[in-house]
């Protein structure tokens, strides 16, 4: 009797520590989720920080450089935070990257968020608010109709959209565009000899700067009711036949080609433009007025 008691008691000795290991796991567990829950809950501030300064911030302007923006306490909490602001611009001064930091004590505090600006320079605004096409070159000017054509002597001034190399989404593809639809951050494709091609007979719901390195072609029949601005960098633009653009700047280094039933409010500019049958064109001054991206993470 004495042995089974003794049995017993080995039994209840190892169940009690099975018991206390589960209750010790599980406090570590339940701790390591409440700091990670913590550490979420602050870089959300941060990040939110960031973008109400970055939005307060983006209609300023600055020169390049970085520069303080002072200090705050995050609550709750009580954490130090630091504030940055750090100003880029391409070399003819059309696009400007915008940053702006917020890092507490520690290492993993850190967030940062990122818009980028376009706009024109003020000769090619004054152009552009007056004038739905304007080129050196131009072919076609009998399917016109009570459009004004503005024939420059001087080479047309395409943005430096290579800045936005490393910076903008350079890894979409035609099928990540239909699917998802247009990104509200800027879009540099630099791949030079690729025609990047918008789907026939689709709405492309969104406004944004999709510029290339190669050509691009908006398929056949479709819609951008949104503000956008195309850039050809280095390439040409064709316009599908009865595709409609509704509020769009559109800009090649080669030729832009329209094909016919296209209603196009905005403007063109380009070396080269070649209409091949009756379309639409409605000057807008509102496509030439400077267009920001969304905020986005880096």
């Amino acid at each position: 009797m004495m042995g089974n008691r003794g049995s017993i008691s080995i039994f209840a000795l190892i169940a009690c520590f099975f018991l206390a290991l589960l209750a010790h796991l599980s406090l570590y567990y339940v701790s390591k989720e409440v700091l990670h829950s913590r550490e979420f809950s602050k870089n959300y501030r941060l990040r939110h920080l960031c973008g109400t300064m970055l939005n307060k911030l983006a209609p300023l302007e600055f020169e390049e450089g970085e520069f303080a923006l002072g200090q705050l306490v995050l609550q709750p909490g009580g954490e130090q935070v630091s504030l940055k602001a750090e100003v880029s611009c391409s070399n003819d001064s059309m696009l400007r990257l915008l940053s702006v930091s917020a890092a507490g004590r520690e290492a993993e505090a850190f967030q940062r968020l990122r818009k980028i600006r376009f706009c024109l320079q003020e000769e090619q605004r004054l152009l552009g608010e007056q004038y739905s096409l304007a080129s050196v070159n131009f072919a076609g000017e009998e399917y016109l109709r009570d459009t004004k054509i503005y024939t420059s002597v001087e080479e047309v001034r395409i943005p430096q959209v290579a800045f936005l190399n490393d910076i903008a989404a350079e890894a979409l593809t035609a099928a990540d565009i239909n699917s998802k639809g247009l990104p509200g951050k800027f879009c540099y494709l630099p791949q030079a000899g690729q025609t990047f091609t918008f789907k026939t007979n689709t709405k492309f719901l969104g406004s944004t700067l999709f510029a290339v390195h190669g050509n691009m072609r908006l398929g056949a029949g479709s819609h951008f009711p949104g503000r956008m601005v195309f850039i050809a960098d280095a390439g040409n633009i064709t316009i599908g036949r009865g595709a409609v653009l509704e509020q769009a700047l559109i800009m090649a280094k080669g030729t832009v080609t329209v094909e016919e039933n296209c209603r196009i409010t905005g403007c063109i500019m380009a070396q080269n433009i070649v209409l091949t049958g009756q379309s639409e064109f409605t000057a807008d001054e509102s496509v030439v007025a400077p267009l920001e991206s969304v905020g986005f993470i880096t």
